[in-house]
């Protein structure tokens, strides 16, 4: 049995000896081979020689060193594998809204070309060629790996210094991990890609925009239509939205604004925050004169927002109010929850106002009034709050009223002064001719009412800026496309709403959610909260017993009184111009606070194209 193995298995490797020669044969020669004077020995010599003492500190110096000074790109001579996968990811940086220019895309292939070409003629020439090559390569990689994990710009000057997030930023232990997976870098290159939702819809949307190429728009000029009008500039629109694959071509060689068109720019409207309209207006035409190259360059201004690290990621459970979309949302156990309008802080537009605001770089560094960009965690509420009124708005908006008519300007705002002690300071007894605006030494307080400044109900979190959710008595505003209009605070729709889901989030029972709805003034609808109230009457009589009659005077039964949150809810005031949906769906915002001119000054060298 065992004769009879060895008689089959020897003619087996005997042919696998055979083929295996056959096929070495048939190996075609690389074209790196016709440089025969290249000796791998004498170039990793010669590569060692290359680290001046400049880059003895440098990360790239650590690693060579560490591998005794062995090429990894052009390891005897030329790495084919290695390189074209690093330039493919290279070249591939445009799915990310990047230039390949800005890794040396160009660069590098052009070293190749004059390689392939055998410019080459003596051991310095090609060594020293190798040599650049490798350190292209590499420098390259790492700064691909950089930006992608990282970004690249600042957030903190993109955003006008008006940014109070903690940045993370590539250390030692990321470039080690960059180094340590050389071996593997493709998979290592995988790894760190943005894997977000919103960056994932963001690149889905960008390769439709980049695939129209660099289409100029013919400009459309602004006319009003209403549904049904007939005028020749509608066939121009309906051509626009046919281009963008918004209306069918066979509806697009039409001069009447039809029920189709509608449909189509509102569809446009839409993608633009703006409200749907049957009317065809010059907000819409300015809409369809938007290139190609617009959506690409927002769209690749936002992906490196979401490129940027910070401490403190989202996780579950969270509040994020977007600055250019004026809109809150709330996630619960990674679902919606919770959607409302907000108003936020105002900013100035004026060309002069932006002028005396930009920075010897170039930079628009943000207004007083504009709300900050943060992340904190709210921890409690204020029920009836009062408004402290800062002293940039008594100065600039009130002590004129004030110095003419104080006790009328008080009257009308339910406002009172006190002293630097608490102590209350009646109107007729201050002499205005002598008040400094610059130095106002009094603390104006508008009083807790439900047409007070900050509403009912109040949303704290600590932060710098002394802001914070409250909310409003002033509905209209709501209404309005453009909400950036208060002094820096963010401005709720659906205060109560929120407060019920915070309260939900705390575990809070149904006796205790009563209670505070009663200090809100509603009535209350169990025994429990009858007794409550009834109670709390009682100790607000015995209270207002005990005031001096000075205090009678300013007593107000409805006061601050706080709720605490054991459990904090994470909030992030953001800023994307652009930004998906929950269900990726993509839109675009106006740079309200002018921050996608900075971002792309920033990006200037590293925009796709």
């Amino acid at each position: 049995m065992k004769n009879t193995q060895h008689f089959f298995i020897l003619p087996l490797l005997l042919l696998l000896l055979f083929c295996s020669c056959s096929n070495n044969k048939n190996i075609e020669k690389h074209w790196f081979d016709d440089y025969s004077f290249f000796s791998n020995d004498n170039y990793q010599r010669f590569f060692a020689e290359c680290f001046d003492e400049k880059q003895q500190d440098s990360i790239i110096f650590s690693f060579y060193k560490n591998q005794n000074f062995t090429p990894f790109f052009t390891e005897n001579g030329y790495n084919d594998a290695r390189i074209d996968t690093l330039l493919f990811f290279l070249n591939n940086a445009q799915k990310h809204g990047l230039s390949p220019k800005a890794f040396d895309y160009q660069v590098i292939t052009t070293e190749i070309d004059t390689l392939k070409n055998y410019a080459y003629k003596d051991t310095a020439d090609l060594y020293s060629a190798l040599c650049r090559l490798e350190n292209l390569l590499t420098t390259n990689y790492l700064k691909y790996a950089k930006t992608i994990y990282y970004g690249v710009a600042k957030p903190a000057t993109a955003n006008g210094g008006k940014w109070h997030y903690k940045q993370l930023l590539p250390d030692s232990a990321f470039y080690a991990a960059c180094f340590a997976n050389m071996d593997k870098f493709a998979d290592f290159l995988t790894s760190i890609h943005p894997a977000d939702f919103h960056y994932l819809a963001l690149q889905k949307e960008l390769e439709k925009y980049v695939a129209f190429g660099d289409t100029v728009f013919p400009k459309i000029e602004h006319f009003n239509v209403d549904s049904g009008a007939v005028n020749k500039a509608v066939l121009q629109v309906a051509e626009r939205l046919a281009f963008f694959n918004l209306l069918d071509s066979a509806q697009a060689h039409t001069d009447t604004f039809n029920l189709h068109i509608i449909n189509a720019l509102n569809i446009v409207r839409k993608k633009h925050n703006i409200p749907e309209s049957a009317k065809l207006d010059k907000e819409a035409v300015n809409l369809l004169n938007l290139n190609p190259r617009f959506y690409v360059e927002k769209i690749a201004l936002n992906l490196e927002r979401l490129r940027w690290k910070t401490e403190n990621p989202k996780g579950k459970n969270y509040i994020a109010v977007n600055i250019p979309d004026f809109t809150l949302r709330t996630f619960l156990a990674d679902t919606l929850a919770l959607t409302m309008k907000v108003c936020c802080g105002s900013t100035e537009p004026s060309a002069d106002s932006i002028k005396a605001r930009t920075t010897k770089n170039n930079i628009i560094m943000a207004a007083d009034k504009e709300s900050p960009l943060l992340y904190s965690e709210i921890n409690h509420l204020i029920l009836n709050p009062q408004w402290n009124v800062p002293n940039s708005i008594i100065e600039k908006e009130y002590f004129g009223q004030i110095s003419t008519d104080a006790g009328k300007f008080l009257d009308k705002n339910a406002m009172l002064f006190y002293d630097s002690k608490g102590n209350y300071v009646p109107h007729d007894s201050i002499d205005w001719t002598k008040i400094n605006p610059k130095k106002f030494p009094y603390r104006l307080v508008q009083k807790s009412s439900r047409g007070g400044s900050l509403g009912v109900i109040l949303f704290r979190f600590p932060n710098p800026f002394s802001v914070y959710l409250h909310d409003t008595p002033t509905r209209s505003a709501f209404n309005y496309n453009n909400r950036a209009v208060s002094h820096g605070c963010i401005r709720i729709e659906k205060p109560m709403e929120l407060a019920q889901l915070l309260f939900a989030f705390n575990s809070f029972d149904a006796v205790k959610v009563e209670k505070i709805k009663i200090d809100l003034g509603e009535n209350p609808k169990s025994s429990a909260g009858k007794k409550y109230l009834k109670d709390k009457d009682e100790k607000e009589t015995k209270y207002y017993n005990n005031l001096s009659d000075e205090q009678k005077l300013i007593y107000q039964k409805k006061r601050p009184s706080k709720v605490d949150f054991d459990k904090t809810m994470p909030l992030y005031i953001e800023y994307f111009t652009c930004i998906s949906d929950e269900n990726g769906e993509v839109y675009f915002f106006k740079d309200v606070y002018f921050k996608d001119r900075n971002l792309t000054r920033l990006l200037k060298n590293y925009l796709i194209e």
